[in-house]
């Protein structure tokens, strides 16, 4: 049937219609509907707010046009900032870069730096948090990439540092380092990590609270170097000479020598028939192990009285392979390990430049130091911390910036500290 009349907007029509509604336009179609769609698809009344959005609460109900103004630009707080940071080298540094200059700038002119140096980000302390140099953000201090072994840290502990107050107070500055356990790479590679067969290659001290006890020793970054623990103790320390590359092989002949630092490994005789070599080991010019004989496969040691303590380890190689070639024979040597035959001893209350060791704990392996008077941070220079390891600071007035350098023949700067 057809609809006539009219329908009220919100009126329940299931119960007024039911059958065909005709088109009575141009079309002939005829669209079979019931009552009850047409109540569920029409569309209620819009109330805004409730079934209509508004826009910055006002409604898009009734005639006329919206205007939505332009968003401002965002304004951030509390967050880092990053002024002009110019940094010139201290020619009076040894071995600082003598051209150039070092700069952070807006980036109009970025200008080329002074060759061979690392920078880390700036620093900004807005937060006056403690802020710790680490081998994570400074380069300078010593690190093993293959163990991941060096935990030197430097502390500043104080949070009132400012352009306007530039002193690092008595206790504040701190420095921290530990020793940590490391295998040699003899043993590590050369023998699988068996410690008893690489003893009966001849690799020595090896026993009970002996120096390589478990195939191994105590190595601690101590600034920018790495330390050896001589009879696993603080007291008595050496730097490396040497801590051979586990993949590097050094071939030498009769007559050739193998020099690292003040050692000096010097090859006498090759037995191909026989599967050994001999050699005599140097200290700088002098021999200290004369006519050594050594087979395929072993383990050279050398042991001394370092330092007061007897039996020291401060060599260790392995003869890898010795092959005839077509014309001279050679040797093979690996996974050398030597130190330099200085003992070094520390205490508390001993003084290291600005530091003081005011903690020497056997037990944990680790030292503590201070600066027990205090330190101003003068624009535009450098103040030494120990050995060759200074804060550099920016030459601002204004500002206060300054960040750790590690001078030599390559300068190595970690993290900008910037209030």
């Amino acid at each position: 049937m057809a609809l006539l009349g009219e329908i009220r907007l919100n009126e329940d029509i299931s119960a007024l219609i039911s059958g065909d509604i005709i088109d009575d336009g141009t079309t002939t179609t005829t669209t079979t509907w019931s009552g009850n769609k047409i109540n569920s698809d029409k569309q209620n009344t819009l109330v805004s707010a409730t079934n209509i959005k508004t826009v910055n609460s006002e409604t898009l109900l009734g005639s006329g046009n919206i205007v939505v103004a332009a968003l401002a630009s965002p304004t951030f707080t509390g967050l880092p900032v990053f002024p002009a940071l110019k940094l010139t080298p201290q020619s009076s540094i040894p071995g600082s870069p003598v051209e150039g200059v070092i700069y952070y700038d807006d980036g109009t002119n970025q200008p080329t730096p002074a060759p061979y140096y690392y920078d880390g980000a700036v620093w900004n302390i807005m937060c006056k948090l403690k802020l710790v140099w680490d081998v994570h953000n400074f380069g300078g201090f010593w690190y093993d990439i293959t163990d991941d072994l060096g935990l030197s840290k430097l502390s500043i502990l104080q949070t009132n540092l400012a352009y306007s107050q530039r002193v690092i107070s008595a206790n504040n500055l701190e420095y921290f380092t530990k020793a940590e356990f490391k295998v040699l790479d003899v043993v590590r590679y050369g023998f699988g990590g068996n410690v008893a067969n690489a003893a009966t290659a001849g690799l020595l001290e090896t026993g009970a609270g002996l120096d390589f006890e478990n195939g191994g020793f105590y190595i601690m970054g101590w600034a920018g170097t790495a330390h050896y623990l001589v009879n696993r103790t603080l007291a008595c320390q050496a730097e490396y000479a040497l801590l051979q590359d586990p993949y590097d092989t050094v071939t030498k002949s009769v007559g050739g020598t193998w020099n690292f630092g003040l050692w000096s490994i010097a090859l006498t005789s090759i037995d191909t028939k026989s599967g050994n070599c001999m050699f005599t080991v140097n200290y700088d010019g002098s021999a200290l192990d004369s006519n050594v004989v050594k087979n395929n496969h072993e383990i050279y040691t050398l042991k001394e009285t370092f330092g007061g303590i007897a039996n020291v380890p401060t060599l260790v190689f392995y003869i890898s392979n010795i092959y005839a070639g077509d014309v001279l024979d050679f040797v093979d040597l690996k996974y050398g390990w030597a130190v330099v035959r200085t003992a070094l001893d520390y205490a508390e209350t001993d003084i290291i430049d600005a530091l003081t060791i005011t903690d020497l704990d056997e037990t944990a392996k680790s030292i503590t130091a201070k600066n027990t008077s205090a330190l101003t941070l003068t624009e535009n220079t450098d103040v030494l911390i120990i050995e060759d390891i200074y804060l550099r600071v920016a030459d601002q007035s204004a500002t206060l910036r300054f960040m750790p350098v590690k001078t030599g023949t390559i300068e190595i700067h970690g993290e900008d500290w910037s209030e």
